[in-house]
């Protein structure tokens, strides 16, 4: 039962019962002993004679709207099994009886608790459980629950911590002028955890922050876990809010979206197709006293005091670079750009145009970013450039804070920015907006169209000294854009091949650069483009990149990596036995095994002469190759 004690009446407590027959084990006062309060749990309530069906009626004197039925049967576990077919009818009348579905009842504990999950989509005033074969009928305590509030707001987030802590946030508010209650669950596991999100590294070559989670006891106080935690095995995760277009008391009427209430995640409440009577203004106010009231561990309240004392000290106004740009471009999401390209990726280039504007209009600025090293080297950059001198978040920190610590601190320092560079759409400093209580963010998209992205990145390209992987990613971002602006194909294909020279192993670029090889309608260099790639060793490194987790474990871009599957079973034919082979791989990858074999026979008609990529293939041939 996902119900917290304190929000559910049970209302068979202290009532009676009766039973279909007394027989030679029949207990004392059993019309009492099975609702009575303090009945020991585990000791025989009531016990019947053998017979077909036996059965015991509850009479809960009214009708109530049951939320959950819950029965805990003997603790002899010899005997428990004898319960196995236990079913549930309600009536309101005692004549007409409705019988629950398997469906909504399950046992717990080797057959010591029957729960029937109803949710209150019926109101009856009697209970009757019954065996549906012959046998005695024993049982030690029924407990018949019904609400004692309207619902729950919940957020069963995920995904990183700034998603989990805002939804927390928005999800208190919603609860507290709904006539709710919020309740949240946390699995100290990320549910993309296979992508490679959570690894890191923190060494001279690589050293960034990826996305971090913790337990919840590490992160909130006890009192604040008692009073709003729901295990996380209770309640299905779930990344999006169900409330669209609703008012605040229309949230607490029936029909619910969820049978207990509603799911709440970060996204504004104020925002269009939200709550429809959430005031901006009064809400951004109340999501800052929220956040105050939030009962954090001793050692985050502590890390809240740290970040008071450091700002008080530094006493200025500051402008917030938030750079985005850890696990998408040096963990193995960097195989999938198309997806986490334009909602995640801050380019160091863009930053170096936003912030030599900021600076002449005499600015501070504060770096913030996953990127440690990069953010030093973009200030070293700056300082040098500017007589001006810019900061990052790193010279606030003289603590060996953990991961999750330092996201913390940065959180919570950037909601003293009077404003926020970002991307727009990352929930970091979407939650420093709800802790400070006033919008702050600035997305470079509104600033820059197409055209003067491209100009920026461009011309900005070899300003700083960054890892190869950084390069390699503003690399494909010009070719993404040169595209986007119908540029000449020879000027997408350069900046695809300098993206692949810089991360020679990520097939993200190598299928850039053949597809627009198939888009200038040049089959043959494609073809070549691939054998090239394949024979080299890439052939994993390619197909991760096309049907691989990071490239289809979301659904936003699932129409991109289609067309690209298509235009290789397109242009398939003995001609290309590398695109065929591709063909052949991405039937397989769709169980169409009989048109894989028809491009699997174009590799060996065309007799391909390199051993190397013979051998690699031949684990996936089904058409031997002579």
């Amino acid at each position: 039962m996902i119900w917290k004690n304190e929000d559910v009446e049970d209302v068979a407590k202290n009532k009676f019962s009766i039973q279909s027959s007394i027989g030679k084990y029949s207990i004392q006062n059993a019309n009492i002993n099975l609702l009575k309060e303090d009945f020991p749990v585990g000791d025989h309530a009531f016990h019947t004679a053998k017979e077909d069906n036996p059965w015991c009626i509850i009479d809960l004197g009214q009708n109530y709207p049951i939320e959950h039925i819950r029965v805990y049967n003997i603790k002899d576990e010899r005997y428990r099994e004898r319960a196995k077919s236990l079913c549930v009818e309600i009536s309101h009348n005692e004549r007409d009886w409705i019988r629950v579905s398997s469906e909504l009842c399950y046992w717990e504990d080797n057959y010591f608790v029957f729960n029937a999950v109803l949710s209150q989509v019926y109101s009856a005033r009697y209970v009757r459980l019954f065996l549906n074969e012959r046998n005695y009928f024993h049982l030690s305590k029924v407990q018949v629950f019904t609400r004692k509030i309207p619902g729950y707001i919940i957020s069963a987030k995920p995904d990183g911590f700034g998603a989990r802590l805002g939804a927390i946030i928005c999800g208190l508010y919603t609860a507290n002028k709904s006539n709710m209650k919020f309740k949240f669950t946390w699995n100290p596991n990320l549910n993309d955890e296979c992508l490679g999100v959570k690894e890191n590294e923190r060494n001279e070559r690589l050293n960034y922050i990826s996305i971090t989670m913790e337990s919840a006891d590490k992160i909130f106080s006890d009192n604040f876990i008692k009073k709003y935690l729901i295990e996380y095995s209770k309640i299905e995760p779930n990344f999006y809010s169900d409330i669209q277009k609703k008012t605040f008391g229309r949230l607490s009427e029936f029909p619910m979206r969820r049978k207990w209430g509603w799911y709440v995640n970060h996204v504004l409440p104020f925002l269009p197709d939200r709550i429809i009577d959430c005031d901006k203004e009064e809400c951004l106010q109340e999501l800052k006293k929220i956040y105050g009231n939030i009962e954090f561990s001793q050692n985050f309240q502590n890390i809240i005091i740290d970040v008071e004392n450091k700002f008080n000290k530094y006493n200025k106004n500051f402008i917030a670079i938030h750079i985005r740009g850890g696990e998408i471009i040096l963990g193995k999401l960097k195989v999938a750009p198309e997806i986490w390209m334009n909602n995640r990726h801050f380019p160091y280039e863009v930053a170096i145009d936003i912030i030599l504007k900021e600076l002449k209009e005499d600015s501070n600025i504060i770096i913030f970013g996953q990127d440690l090293n990069a953010n030093e080297e973009l200030k070293k950059f700056i300082n040098k450039k500017s007589n001006r001198e810019i900061l990052t978040i790193n010279d606030f920190i003289n603590h060996d804070y953990s991961d999750i610590e330092q996201v913390f601190f940065e959180m919570n320092f950037m909601s003293k920015a009077s404003k926020i560079y970002s991307t727009g759409n990352s929930i970091f400093p979407q939650c420093a907006e709800m802790i400070s209580g006033k919008k702050m963010i600035t997305s470079f998209y509104d600033i820059y169209d197409d055209y003067q992205l491209y100009s920026v990145i461009e011309n900005n390209k070899d300003c700083l000294k960054l890892n190869n992987l950084h390069r390699a990613y503003s690399y494909y971002r010009l070719c993404h854009l040169s595209k986007k602006l119908a540029m000449p194909i020879n000027i997408s294909l350069k900046h695809a091949e300098d993206a692949l020279k810089e991360d020679m192993t990520n097939g993200a670029y190598m299928i850039a650069i053949v597809d627009l090889l198939f888009l200038d309608n040049n089959l043959k260099l494609a073809n070549i483009r691939l054998g090239q790639y394949f024979n080299k060793g890439y052939i994993d490194n390619f197909f991760e990149a096309l049907v691989g987790p990071q490239t289809t474990a979301v659904d936003w871009k699932r129409d991109f990596y289609k067309n690209i599957l298509q235009t290789y079973l397109c242009n398939a034919n003995p001609k290309y036995p590398y695109i065929s082979y591709v063909a052949a791989r991405i039937c397989e990858y769709e169980n169409r095994n009989s048109e894989a074999s028809k491009y699997y026979k174009y590799i060996g008609e065309n007799s391909i002469k390199e051993e190397g990529f013979l051998r690699m293939i031949k684990k996936y041939l089904v058409w031997k190759i002579k």
